[in-house]
């Protein structure tokens, strides 16, 4: 299922409304697969920096892997990226990643920096 991030851009254009451009991001992914005991359906939640003008805009801060979802005994992991940033015109580059598994925060938040 996808998320739209933006305006990302905006171009004025006279006597017609404005031009916007807009990221399109996948925000659920689901799936299924034919295994011994029927379909095993799994799913996965990915939120994004919805900041406009920072240069990590649009990408993934948070992944929730929810696995099988029908699985009871199943223990949903949460991934969290941190991104080293400088000026615009740097490269954008993951710093850090930190799986945990899946606590009551609210969803896109980042944990508090260790």
């Amino acid at each position: 299922m996808p998320t739209v991030i933006g305006p990302t851009a905006l171009r004025s254009r006279g006597g017609l409304p404005d031009l916007t451009a807009q990221m399109v991001r996948t925000a659920k992914s689901l799936s299924r697969e034919a295994v011994s005991y029927g379909r095993r359906r799994t799913e996965t939640d990915t939120f994004y920096n919805r900041t406009p003008g920072e240069p990590t805009a649009g990408m993934p801060i948070q992944v929730d892997d929810r696995g099988e979802t029908a699985d009871s005994d199943n223990v949903a992991k949460c991934t969290y990226n941190r991104y080293l940033t400088g000026s615009t015109q740097t490269l954008v580059l993951p710093v850090r990643r930190s799986p945990q598994p899946r606590t009551a925060r609210q969803p896109g938040r980042l944990p508090a920096a260790h």
